[in-house]
């Protein structure tokens, strides 16, 4: 089974990070959109990564 390095990476990333991620988004004088920001880039990477995938599946 291959693992892509990209994914490979971002797992990485995540469980290095999520500590000060979960501090930054939790903390009690935060504004409230603050988790939407989190979910926003999460929602944006995902739509990159679609994007890019579906257009070599053309050039293919």
């Amino acid at each position: 089974m291959y693992i892509h390095r990209g994914i490979l990476l971002l797992v990485l990333m995540m469980f290095v990070f999520s500590p000060t991620a979960q501090e930054w988004m939790s903390n009690n004088n935060a504004q409230w959109y603050r988790p939407y920001i989190g979910w926003a880039i999460i929602i944006f990477l995902a739509y990159i990564s679609q994007y890019r995938q579906n257009r070599n599946k053309k050039d293919v």
